[in-house]
């Protein structure tokens, strides 16, 4: 299958990112792409447009792959725990969107995928269900709203994916350990705040 000129410029802008954070510029975009500046700033005005599009893109696909790996069982705040540990443990393997805060493209990004309006209805739209569900069944407090609740659950996991377990001086923690640590924190300190009193 070819790709698109767009696909293959937000393929290569992926890379480039990656690489060198914000410092990437339209004309190595552009040559790592293969396309003229001119056929570039066709499709994106602006190296942040390029950055958007990118985030947005990726943010997409992974929630995708998170559809189709986490299903709902019955019990809202079981499936959001099951949600959280997902996005924990495949996030560092996805190429950019979230995933490397510790470079300059990866906090931009991040901002982003706060931001963009498809995400966050994307997002909205794979919980609403599930969450209506769970307030029917007096699963959750009947105060949290979803938008609330996707905020938290953002940050959530965006903490663990700045500073992960293992980078933390306490005990060291590894492989199934470290997983059941980390679920059990989550569990502790935002799923059980969920249920009602």
């Amino acid at each position: 299958m070819t790709l698109s000129t767009r696909d293959l410029i937000l393929q290569h802008a992926a890379q480039c990112f990656a690489a060198a954070g914000l410092a990437a510029t339209m004309g190595e975009i552009a040559q790592a792409a293969g396309v003229s500046r001119r056929t570039l700033y066709n499709h994106f005005p602006t190296r942040e447009a390029v950055l958007a599009a990118l985030v947005e893109r990726q943010s997409l696909a992974f929630l995708a792959g998170l559809r189709a790996a986490v299903a709902m069982a019955g019990d809202f705040p079981a499936f959001l725990l099951d949600c959280c540990c997902h996005v924990i443990r495949e996030s560092p393997r996805a190429p950019l969107a979230l995933m490397h805060v510790g470079n300059s493209a990866g906090q931009a990004a991040t901002l982003l995928h706060f931001r963009s309006p498809p995400i966050i209805e994307a997002w909205l739209g794979f919980f609403q269900g599930p969450y209506v569900e769970g307030l029917r069944l007096g699963q959750i407090a009947p105060d949290i709203t979803l938008p609330d609740l996707l905020a938290w659950f953002g940050r959530v996991v965006t903490s663990y994916l700045q500073v992960p377990p293992e980078a933390l001086p306490s005990e060291t923690l590894l492989g199934a350990e470290e997983a059941a640590a980390v679920r059990t924190q989550i569990d502790r300190f935002f799923i059980r705040a969920l249920r009602p009193a």
